[in-house]
Parts: C-alpha cells; sequence; structure tokens
C-alpha cells in the first residue's frame, strides 16, 4: 500500500508494547505503533507525571541509536495529543497507530496536527481502534495526506466538506463506522483518489454530482445498506448501471443524468416497490426497453429518460399502475408504436414530454 523504504528515521513499537529504534535520526519522521495492545484513552491532559512528549524527546534528540528498548508505559492516555505536540515543526510523515484500543475522539489531535509548521504528514492509519465522535474539520488541512486510514472504529456523523482540500489523496478508508448522514459533494474533488471505502456505514444521501468523476460506478455502493438518495449527474461516468438495488431497498432519489452511461436499465431497480419516487437517467447512452419491473414502484413521481437510445413501445402500465406521476419525460429515444391510451389515466400529471416521431396517438 505505501512503502515506508525512503523513510530512515522511524520509530516503532513492538507486540509487548516496547518502544524500540529502528533508526531514530535527529527529527522523527515515521511513528509506527501498529498491534502494539496500547489501552489509550484520547485526552487533553496537562496535569502531572512524566509526559509522552518528554519521554520520547529526552531519548530520541540528537541520538542515532538507541540500545536498549523502552517502558512505553508512561502517561498513554495523552499518546495522540503528544505526537501532535512532537509534530510541532511538521516533521512526522508516517503514522500509524492501528489495530490498538486508543478510544476518545480526535479532534485535538488533528487540530494540533493542522496547525504544524509545514506539516509533513503523509499516512495516517488509525484503523482498528475505538476512536469515536465527528470527523474533525481539520483533517482537510492535513494537505499533504496521501493515505488516511480510519477504518474499524465508532466514528459517526458525517464526511467534513473540508475532505475535499486533500488534492494529494490517494486512498480513503472509512468503512466498519457508525457515520451517517451525507457523503459531500466535495469528495468528488479528490482529483488523486485511486482507492474509497465506505462500506458498512449508515450512509443516507450521496451527492456527487457537478464533479469530474470518470469510470464506473463502483459496486461497492451497492453496500451503503441505508441509504436514501444517491446523485451522481453531470459527469463523465461510463459502463452499465449497476445491478445492485436489492441492497438498498429505501433510496427513493436516482439521478444519474448526463453521464456516458451505456447498456440496459436493470431490473432490479423494481424491487424499490415501496421507496422510489424519483428516477433520473436522462442525457446517457442506454438501451433496450423500459423494463417491466419498474411496474412495482407504484409510488413514483418522477420518471426522466430524455435523450437516451431506449425502444421498443411505451409500456401501457405507465398508466395502469403509476397513478402518482407528476413528471414523465421520455423524448428523444428511439420508441416506436402507439402511445398508450392508459396515459390518460395519470390524473396527477404536471408534465408528459414525449415529441414522438415514430408514435402514434390513438384512443382520445
Amino acid at each position: 500500500m505505501f512503502s515506508l523504504k525512503k523513510f530512515d528515521r522511524k520509530l516503532k513499537i513492538d507486540n509487548d508494547g516496547m518502544l524500540s529504534p529502528i533508526q531514530a535520526g535527529r527529527f522523527l519522521d515515521s511513528l509506527l505503533l501498529p498491534r502494539s495492545r496500547l489501552s489509550i484513552e484520547v485526552q487533553f491532559c496537562r496535569e502531572g507525571g512524566s509526559s509522552l512528549e518528554r519521554l520520547l524527546l529526552e531519548n530520541i534528540k540528537n541520538m542515532t541509536e538507541l540500545r536498549e528498548p523502552i517502558d512505553f508505559g508512561i502517561e498513554p492516555d495523552r499518546l495522540l495529543y503528544d505526537i501532535s505536540s512532537i509534530n510541532k515543526k511538521g516533521i512526522l510523515r508516517v503514522l500509524d497507530l492501528s489495530y490498538n484500543n486508543i478510544s476518545g475522539e480526535m479532534t485535538e489531535f488533528t487540530d494540533a496536527l493542522s496547525k504544524s509548521t509545514n506539516c509533513s504528514l503523509e499516512l495516517l492509519h488509525l484503523g482498528y481502534n475505538k476512536l469515536g465522535g465527528f470527523l474533525p474539520d481539520s483533517l482537510g488541512h492535513l494537505k499533504n495526506l496521501k493515505h488516511l486510514l480510519l477504518m474499524a472504529n465508532s466514528f459517526s456523523g458525517s464526511i467534513p466538506e473540508s475532505i475535499g482540500n486533500l488534492s494529494s489523496l490517494e486512498e480513503f478508508y472509512l468503512s466498519e463506522n457508525g457515520m451517517k448522514g451525507t457523503i459531500p459533494v466535495s469528495l468528488g474533488q479528490l482529483s488523486s483518489l485511486v482507492a474509497l471505502d465506505l462500506k458498512n456505514n449508515q450512509w443516507e444521501d450521496v451527492d456527487l454530482s457537478f464533479n469530474s468523476l470518470n469510470g464506473t460506478i463502483p459496486l461497492s455502493m451497492g453496500k451503503l445498506s441505508s441509504l436514501l438518495t444517491l446523485v451522481l449527474s453531470n459527469n463523465h461516468l461510463t459502463g452499465k448501471i449497476p445491478d445492485f438495488w436489492n441492497n438498498i431497498p429505501d433510496v427513493f432519489v436516482i439521478d444519474m443524468s448526463d453521464n456516458s452511461l451505456s447498456g440496459k436499465i436493470p431490473s432490479s431497480l423494481g424491487s424499490l416497490s415501496s421507496s422510489l419516487k424519483f428516477l433520473t437517467l436522462s442525457n446517457n447512452h442506454l438501451s433496450g426497453e423500459i423494463p417491466s419491473a419498474l411496474k412495482n414502484c407504484t409510488g413514483i413521481n418522477t420518471l426522466n429518460l430524455v435523450d437516451n437510445k431506449l425502444s421498443g413501445e411505451i409500456p401501457a402500465w405507465l398508466g395502469e399502475r403509476t397513478p402518482s406521476l407528476l413528471i414523465l419525460r421520455l423524448r428523444s429515444n428511439m420508441f416506436y408504436g402507439e402511445i398508450p391510451s392508459d396515459i390518460c389515466k395519470l390524473s396527477s400529471l404536471h408534465i408528459l414530454a414525449l415529441m414522438p416521431r415514430q408514435l402514434e396517438w390513438h384512443g382520445i
């Protein structure tokens, strides 16, 4: 995932909770404490006792090697804050505290890191701990971050908008937390991102519209089981619409308009029978017929399929099974045959856009 070979100033805590140097230069580049079985409560505490800050500085500064491991039993409850204190000059580039028992919040920790002069942190791994609370806005000020791993904690709330400031971010792992609410539009600004894992949370709203997203829609979005709205419009997405709708049964808004999606409209959309209200797939390259499974979505209000390559006959069930339709837009496709007279039964219809070329209207 991330090579540490270029760092020659590292400190590592082994599995016995002992601090042992690989090489310790004048300044600390890398602090690696994964799987150290630390039991740590993160809190802002300044009173009394020896501090980890002094412990590290007294044993590292001006030294090239430590012959004996150091007992790490001194004030572990101040670990995160003390690390940020050591990093006031922004020297630290790699920080791995994964697989420990760190609890509490990380706000003061990241606030302090973000205030470091010329912060150089590139990798922050706090995964598989017991951290909670909201993700702090100051995360977005760690502008050299390339790898942010926060999976398997107890974070809650939404992703802060400031995350979009991390233009160098390549990996962002936030799976297996208690996150919910909105995935911000600013996530689409992460132009260097190659790996994103947000599964096993309670996301409700995903709006990544009006970005420059390309490639296919990731199948992992089908794991956002609490999703209510999915808006991916006005991007450069290609490929097929994924067939994962059985896994997100409560979604009621789907907008994938103004992309370059192709293939057929998946029949599994019909599984959203009690939830789907708005389906907008206009301005793509979709082909095939309107799937009959959509007739199960009897509460749908808006069906917008304008400017695609859809074909076949306009199904009569649109007038029979979707009485709540307010907007029906099917123009600029390749439909043929008669316009079904049952369309007239849509008493709530406000907008009807067919503009038929190969269609005939009978029965009025």
